[in-house]
């Protein structure tokens, strides 16, 4: 059984080393490791002192449990094993002062486990044949060379890497040899009892270091950490000047721009030396694509292949480019990068093969086909919103005595001039087509029929008074016949026209240049205010775009982005 004090020295023997080594492996293990390169290179030297911790371990147990299960663990078998970790502890730091020397580029596990495995021989041998005084004093020795050894490797004098760090770990690893070398001295084995003290000390001087050397390659990562990005954000002002495309870099909070390149400042006509006066809002001709890439955004920080109509400011001079935009820091401050490029080309030969698809060739309007789909977009949209809209339908009167008279090629031109007047007279969100010959049809959105008849007689009154000269002193005057409906009659566009040519019939069998609206007969000629033809909604849409631009910085700079 064993007595307080029997418990209190077997403390003082084996605690120091067991707490000391594994708090040990513990910092040297958080020191060495790479996450960068996917390795630890103090790996060996750490598990150096796991496994001498180990070996106190078990011998602290044994001797515990020896009062509770006696004649159970055989002495030899716990002194071998004992011998075998300390011994491998010895051969793992020779192993891992090689690798903090970079002897190895890479240490073979293969080369470890031989040597662990000359330990374990090693150990077998010292417990069967070497005396007993030999047993106590020659794995100190081991130890003690293994200290010498790592120490000496972590403080060498090198002057890059982590041997510069790792000097006051090693200086201390030595000390603590020195301290192992003492206690197999005669004036060690005599004082051993009182010298744990200096034991525990030394180890705290090795984990200390080693947390010093920890800070200390912490604090040299982050002044090269702190140096790449000094220098990464100084090279970004070269890229861009070099780019081969338009590049511009804007705050968000305010719009303003902060860098651009040459290509950018020819494009938008930008001074390279003062970028700020400008706004990259002042380049958009439609300020709903703006505020479309900043929806965009909002979603995602980076938005590819975004395409839109932009102009040089105070000029009338436009073009089509494809963005390239990203949410960036730069100079401290929530950015946008775009990128353009310039598809004006592009778009031009797509609006042209556009134009031959839709376009009737000669007078410029929609053709038939393109009507009919257009129409039936409208007509979903209609009744979706419960809203209504008229279909004018209209027709030259006498046009075939125009051609008699005159021939084609006037009555040519007197499609083209119908066809111009009525473009000048109407909004651009209305529909205008030619259906046939010289009937046309016309679709007016969210327009009552009181409106939809005022539209058709203004237009009526304006070809009344053209004159088409069709040589130098000849004019063709003409008139037309109009057919108008309203969209509450049917949701089918096919019907809606037989209404209005209906009513266009009318027109023609009373006389001509009138209009007639399908229904019961009435024909509105009292005064109604004329529907508005320009869009009243720029300024609502001006104060939503930057409402959604000041709700992404806000998201930007709080990170509340969903």
């Amino acid at each position: 059984m064993l007595i307080p004090s029997q418990i209190l020295t077997l403390m003082q023997t084996y605690l120091p080393e067991l707490f000391g080594a594994l708090l040990t492996f513990f910092a040297l293990n958080f020191l060495g490791k790479d996450e960068e390169q996917g390795k630890n290179n103090l790996s060996y030297a750490a598990l150096a002192f796991l496994f001498l911790s180990f070996k106190d371990i078990i011998l602290f147990g044994s001797f515990i449990l020896a009062d509770f299960v006696p004649f159970i663990i055989p002495q030899r078998g716990i002194d071998a094993t004992a011998y075998f970790l300390q011994s491998t502890s010895v051969i793992l730091m020779f192993v891992g002062g090689l690798q903090s020397l970079k002897v190895f580029k890479v240490v073979k596990r293969e080369l470890t486990l031989i040597l662990c495995l000359i330990a374990i021989l090693a150990s077998v041998w010292v417990v069967l044949r070497i005396p007993a005084t030999w047993q106590i004093i020659l794995p100190t020795i081991y130890l003690i060379v293994g200290f010498f050894f790592l120490g000496f490797c972590f403080a060498l004098p090198h002057r890059h890497g982590m041997n510069q760090i790792l000097r006051k770990t090693g200086l201390t690893i030595i000390l603590l040899g020195f301290y192992y070398l003492f206690t197999i001295t005669p004036w060690g084995i005599e004082s051993q009892v009182h010298s744990w003290g200096i034991e525990a000390i030394l180890y705290c001087l090795v984990i200390l270091s080693t947390i010093l050397s920890t800070t200390s390659l912490l604090k040299e990562q982050v002044t090269v950490l702190q140096r790449e990005l000094k220098f990464s954000k100084a090279k970004i002002p070269l890229f861009i000047q070099a780019s081969p495309y338009p590049i511009i870099i804007s705050q968000l909070k305010d719009d303003r721009l902060m860098l651009v390149n040459e290509k950018a400042s020819d494009l938008f006509n930008i001074d390279i030396r003062n970028p700020k006066i400008f706004r990259t809002e002042e380049y958009y001709v439609d300020p709903n694509a703006r505020k479309e890439l900043l929806r965009r955004l909002a979603d995602s920080s980076v938005v590819e292949n975004f395409q839109a109509l932009l102009r040089k400011p105070g000029t009338d001079e436009t073009f089509w480019l494809e963005m390239s935009a990203r949410v960036i820091d730069f100079e401290n401050e929530v950015a946008l990068y775009t990128a353009f490029k310039d598809i004006t080309a592009q778009k031009q030969h797509e609006q042209d093969l556009f134009e031959k698809a839709v376009k009737d060739p000669l007078t410029g309007c929609y053709n038939r086909r393109q009507f009919q789909e257009l129409a039936n977009k409208e007509i979903r949209r209609a009744w979706r919103y419960n809203n209504t809209f008229t279909l004018i339908m209209l027709d030259i009167d006498h046009f075939k005595k125009v051609n008699d008279t005159h021939g084609h090629a006037a009555g040519d031109e007197v499609l083209k001039a119908l066809a111009a007047c009525i473009t000048g007279t109407l909004r651009t969100s209305d529909i205008f087509a030619r259906y046939g010959g010289e009937e046309f049809i016309i679709l007016l959105p969210e327009t009552t029929i009181e409106n939809g008849y005022l539209v058709a007689e203004r237009i009526r009154e304006k070809v009344a008074a053209l004159m088409v000269p069709v040589s130098e002193s000849e004019n063709i005057h003409f008139t037309i016949s109009l057919g108008v409906v309203e969209s509450t009659y049917s949701s089918d566009i096919n019907e809606l026209t037989k209404y209005a040519d209906a009513a266009l019939y009318a027109s023609k069998e009373n006389g001509r240049n009138k209009t007639t609206v399908y229904g019961d007969g009435e024909v509105y000629e009292k005064e109604v205010p004329a529907p508005k033809t320009e869009d009243t909604s720029a300024e609502k849409l001006q104060a939503d775009l930057v409402k959604q631009a000041q709700e992404d910085i806000e998201k930007m700079k709080y990170g509340s982005k969903s």
